[in-house]
């Protein structure tokens, strides 16, 4: 019972973080504020009843949570107001329960009284479920604009891949060869037309390394000719076809990610990197969403590629530092910048620092930042020249690992490592001579993961 009170406690605390930040990151979290001082006052034990009822409760939080986040990303009133609902019933459910005795030590339960509040609890699931599924279905449904304009340009949509607030990401038979391709659905105009120029430039030359980009689409629609219901205007990216993204795959393994596994992916996404900085862009968006596997070729690890542009910027591109307030995209330059009020220009070397924190990512699996760690604190630390990211070798898988993420996180853009530095590094070459790309590929394919280990 102890270690099962403790895992869910742990779990209870980390759904009430993420509702804390969420709730200082924007106002429509405002009515969590009670909700969290409720909560914070539940400690650990009580009765034996009361241990009993910890998954339940975990369990609203953590639909809390899930709601709280649609709340900040969706663009649906119905389903916003829907879920703003839920969330104020259950907070008020919440708070008279306290005022009961609900979460306190001292007072006994009677079966009753505890079946009630169950039969309570699941109904503020249930309801709270219903309109999770509805948003979600909303955003898995095309709309008949989309599903249209795909058929006509020769392309079948059969299944949802990947949803963001900016955009979807739909697997599609192509007409005529039959072969599945990628449709990317954008919701904003700003990243269709970011995504659309990089594609288009990095189309200049042929990479192992950037997704290729097959065929694009746009309908912008007058306000005037829109029909009451039709709300979007119809961007469309189409590209080669991939198997998962670098989340996905990490996020299944049960064990710490193989060193010799980890650098055959950062081989790929250096070279991705190298080549939107030789064709004067930062790619701005490295994260393990925006990095995906494509499972071909002659390499046991398979082929990896940046497929994600939204956020890339032609260098030196003068930027409005409140569209980059995202934190887990900022870099120090970005929260300077905030901070002293100074204009900000694109530069490779934010491509260097999210390096970085993918590098942390796929060592660890875990997020860059503590999970109780506010917005604002993050953002705060970003800005302080005199703060170093703080890492446990022993958490991120050997000196070598920690001392690469170091210099890659350095706040001095004229200390931070190159990623040429980066490439030559001990972790890159695990020990042995320097040598190129295509050789240190080669050689990561033949050598054995015990020898890749001893060399940490």
């Amino acid at each position: 019972m102890a270690a099962t009170t403790t895992t869910i406690w742990e779990e209870l605390q980390k759904n009430v973080a993420i509702l804390n930040e969420l709730s200082q990151a924007n106002e429509a979290m405002l009515p969590l504020k009670t909700h969290l001082e409720k909560l914070s006052s539940l400690k650990e034990g009580g009765t034996e009843e009361a241990v009993t009822l910890l998954p339940d409760i975990n369990s609203v939080i953590a639909n809390l949570t899930r709601a709280a986040k649609i709340l900040m990303s969706t663009e649906l009133n119905e389903v916003t107001l829907g879920v703003d609902k839920i969330i104020l019933s259950t907070t008020t459910f919440l708070q008279e329960e306290k005022q009961k005795g609900f979460f306190t030590r001292s007072l006994p339960w009677n079966v009753s009284s505890r079946q009630d509040t169950l039969s309570t609890l699941r109904e503020r699931l249930d309801e709270m479920d219903e309109c999770v599924d509805r948003y979600r279905r909303n955003l898995l449904r095309l709309s008949a604009g989309q599903s249209l304009q795909a058929k006509e340009r020769g392309y079948t949509p059969k299944e949802a891949f990947f949803i963001t607030s900016k955009s979807a990401i739909w697997k599609a038979e192509e007409s005529k060869e039959k072969k599945i391709r990628m449709i990317k659905f954008h919701r904003q105009t700003t990243t269709y037309q970011r995504e659309l120029h990089a594609l288009q430039t990095l189309s200049s030359g042929t990479s192992n390394y950037i997704i290729h980009m097959e065929d694009m689409f746009s309908s912008k629609k007058d306000e005037g000719t829109k029909k009451e219901g039709e709300g979007q205007d119809l961007h469309m990216i189409i590209t080669e076809s991939y198997q998962s993204t670098l989340e996905m795959v990490y996020s299944g393994m049960k064990d710490r990610p193989d060193v010799n596994y980890n650098r055959n992916v950062l081989i790929s996404i250096i070279g991705g990197l190298k080549v939107c900085h030789a064709h004067g862009l930062v790619y701005a968006g490295l994260n393990p969403q925006s990095v995906v596997l494509k499972v071909e070729g002659s390499y046991d690890f398979g082929i990896w590629k940046l497929a994600n542009f939204e956020e890339a910027l032609p260098i030196n591109t003068p930027l409005d530092t409140m569209e980059r307030v995202d934190v887990d995209q900022a870099v120090p330059e970005m929260a300077r910048a905030i901070v002293d009020g100074k204009p900000l220009l694109a530069q490779p070397s934010w491509d260097v620092f999210l390096l970085g924190r993918l590098l942390h990512y796929i060592s660890t699996t875990k997020p860059f930042w503590p999970a109780d760690l506010p917005i604002k604190d993050r953002l705060s630390w970003l800005a302080d020249d005199t703060k170093d990211i703080p890492l446990d070798e022993d958490i991120v898988g050997g000196k070598h690992t920690q001392r690469a993420i170091e210099r890659l996180t350095l706040k001095d853009t004229k200390e931070r490592r190159s990623l040429e530095g980066f490439q030559k590094s001990t972790y890159m070459t695990g020990g042995y001579n320097t040598m190129d790309m295509d050789d240190l590929k080669k050689s990561l394919s033949s050598r054995p993961p015990t020898e890749i280990k001893n060399a940490e």
